[in-house]
C-alpha cells in the first residue's frame, strides 16, 4: 500500500513515540519505507527523533505550553552566577516533552534523561515541578499573577510553563527556563536586610506585598539577603497573649534546636538564627541552594526525585533504600536520611512529607543529600488557632535497625533537654519537654538493657 505523510503522522501521534520498525508493523509497509517517510518529516521539522541505535525513537513535535515555539533553552547558573545552556526542551504531541542536549556535541546528564533514559516526559520533566509556586509565600505570589489560576496546587503543565516564561524569578534551585527568565535574573537581586527591618517584611508578607519566590511551606516567611546571605525568614504572630501564638513561638525555637542536635551529631543541617524584633520571634535559615558570590546551587526535591525515578510514595527511608539500589543515591547519604527519619520520629515530627528532604546532584551523576531544614515537632503545634492537648508519648516503632533507633532516641533526648531549658521557650513547652526528655532516656535505656546496642530486630511479625 502506499503510504502519505499524512498518515504516518497521525499513527506516530497516536503511538506517542515509535520506533521504525513498530512503524512498520502497524502501517503494513515496510522499514525501509517508513524510514524514508521519517527522514522527510524530520527534514520539515515535523518530527523529532531520539535514542541511539537500535533504542531510536519517533515522536511528534508539538508547540511547548501552548505557545507558538517549540523549543525552549533550558539554563542553569552556576556557584559564581554564571548563565550555561545546560539542555533544550522540545514540545510532542499529546502534552509530551523532548530534553535534549544543548548542542549536538554535548551529553545530555544522566539524571536529566529521567527514568525513560533518553530524555523523553509524558508531562512536564520532574526537574521543573519543583518550581511552580508552593506553600504560603507561592500562593500569594500566585495571587498576584493575573493570567494564570490562584491556586498553583492545580495548575496545568502549560500553565506552570507559562510562570516559568513569564513570571518566575527566585526559584529553588539553579534552573531558568527560556531567555526571559534569564534576563529577569539578571537584573533581580535579593531584598537586602538587617534583622531590625524583619517586622516590617513581616507586615508587608502578611499584607501580600511579597516578592516573586516560590520557597515552599506553610509557615508565614519571606526571602532575604542577609549579611551577604540568602536566607528565608519564618515568623510567628506578633501577639503573645494567646497559648496559640506562644506555641509556634516555642516551635520556631525548637526548630532551630533540632537542626543544632543534628548538626552536632553529624548531619548536614542549614545554618539557622534565632531574632526577637517587634513582638516577633524571627527563624533565619541559610539557603543552601545559593552562594556568596550571588550564584546558585541545583536542588531537588526527594517527591520529585522518587515520582521519577522510585514511585514508593512515601517514606523518607523508604525512598532513599529504593534511590540507593537504583544506584542514585551513595550508601552513606541512605543512612543520613534513614537517621533523619528516625531522629523525626523520636521528636514527634508528623510533616514528614517527601518534599522537607532535597537532594542535590553531584558531579559523578549521582544526588547527594542537602542540608535538613523544617525539623520540628509537629504533633504538638496548634491547630485551627488552638493548641492540642498533650499527646501521650509512645516510642517509635523501629524501622529495623536497633542501633540507630536507639541513638537517634539519645539525640532526640538531647534535643528535648536543650527545649526544657531554654528560656526563650514558654514555662508550658518547657515542662512538656522536660517530660519528653525522661520518657525517652527511659524508652531507650529499656530498650538496651533488654537488648545490648549492636543487635537487630530478628524476623516477626
Amino acid at each position: 500500500m502506499a503510504l502519505s505523510a499524512e498518515q504516518l503522522i497521525a499513527r506516530l501521534q497516536a503511538l506517542g513515540t515509535a520506533s521504525r520498525s513498530e512503524l512498520a508493523q502497524v502501517l503494513g509497509v515496510s522499514t525501509p519505507t517508513v524510514y524514508r517517510h521519517l527522514q522527510r518529516a524530520e527534514a520539515a521539522g515535523r518530527v523529532v527523533r531520539f535514542g541511539r541505535g537500535r533504542a531510536t525513537r519517533y515522536a511528534v513535535r508539538a508547540p511547548l505550553f501552548n505557545r507558538r515555539v517549540e523549543e525552549l533553552p533550558l539554563y542553569r547558573v552556576d556557584g559564581a552566577g554564571t548563565i550555561h545552556h545546560l539542555a533544550t526542551l522540545a514540545g510532542l504531541a499529546n502534552g509530551a516533552t523532548l530534553v535534549r542536549p544543548s548542542t549536538e556535541e554535548a551529553a545530555l546528564p544522566r539524571l536529566l534523561r529521567g527514568d525513560s533514559g533518553n530524555g523523553h516526559y509524558d508531562d512536564l520533566p520532574f526537574f521543573l515541578q519543583d518550581l511552580r509556586p508552593q506553600g504560603f509565600l507561592g500562593h500569594q505570589y500566585a495571587h498576584r499573577v493575573a493570567d494564570l489560576p490562584d491556586n498553583p496546587d492545580r495548575w496545568t503543565a502549560s500553565q506552570v510553563g507559562a510562570y516559568l516564561l513569564d513570571h518566575a524569578v527566585d526559584l529553588p534551585g539553579d534552573l531558568l527556563l527560556g531567555d526571559g527568565a534569564v534576563e529577569r535574573f539578571r537584573h533581580w537581586s535579593p531584598n537586602q536586610l538587617t534583622p531590625a527591618d524583619f517586622p516590617a517584611e513581616a507586615e508587608r508578607v502578611l499584607a501580600g506585598e511579597v516578592p516573586g519566590s516560590s520557597a515552599g511551606g506553610e509557615q508565614p516567611k519571606f526571602p532575604a539577603a542577609v549579611g551577604g546571605r540568602e536566607v528565608l525568614v519564618k515568623f510567628s504572630p506578633a501577639e503573645n497573649d494567646s497559648a496559640a501564638a506562644r506555641r509556634q513561638r516555642d516551635l520556631l525555637v525548637c526548630e532551630h534546636l533540632a537542626l543544632a542536635t543534628l548538626a552536632e551529631h553529624g548531619l548536614p543541617v542549614a545554618k539557622s538564627r534565632l531574632h526577637e524584633a517587634g513582638g516577633r520571634l524571627f527563624l533565619e535559615s541559610e539557603r543552601f541552594d545559593r552562594t556568596a558570590q550571588g550564584g546558585r546551587l541545583p536542588a531537588l526535591s526527594l517527591w520529585a526525585v522518587d515520582a521519577e525515578f522510585a514511585g514508593a510514595g512515601q517514606g523518607w527511608g523508604r525512598v532513599a533504600a529504593a534511590l540507593a539500589r537504583q544506584g542514585w543515591l551513595t550508601g552513606a547519604d541512605r543512612e543520613r536520611i534513614e537517621t533523619a527519619e528516625a531522629f523525626a520520629d523520636w521528636i514527634e515530627n508528623t510533616d514528614q512529607h517527601l518534599g522537607n528532604i532535597t537532594l542535590q546532584p553531584r558531579p559523578d551523576g549521582r544526588l547527594a543529600l542537602a542540608p535538613l531544614y523544617d525539623m520540628v515537632p509537629m504533633r504538638h503545634a496548634p491547630r485551627q488557632s488552638e493548641v492540642p492537648p498533650t499527646p501521650e508519648f509512645h516510642p517509635p516503632v523501629s524501622r529495623g535497625n536497633r542501633t540507630r533507633w536507639a541513638e537517634t532516641g539519645a539525640m532526640a533526648a538531647d534535643f528535648w533537654r536543650r527545649a526544657g531549658a531554654d528560656e526563650r521557650v514558654s514555662e508550658a513547652f518547657r515542662e512538656l519537654a522536660a517530660a519528653r526528655h525522661q520518657l525517652i532516656e527511659q524508652a531507650v535505656r529499656q530498650t538496651e538493657e533488654a537488648a545490648p546496642r549492636g543487635t537487630e530486630s530478628g524476623p516477626g511479625w
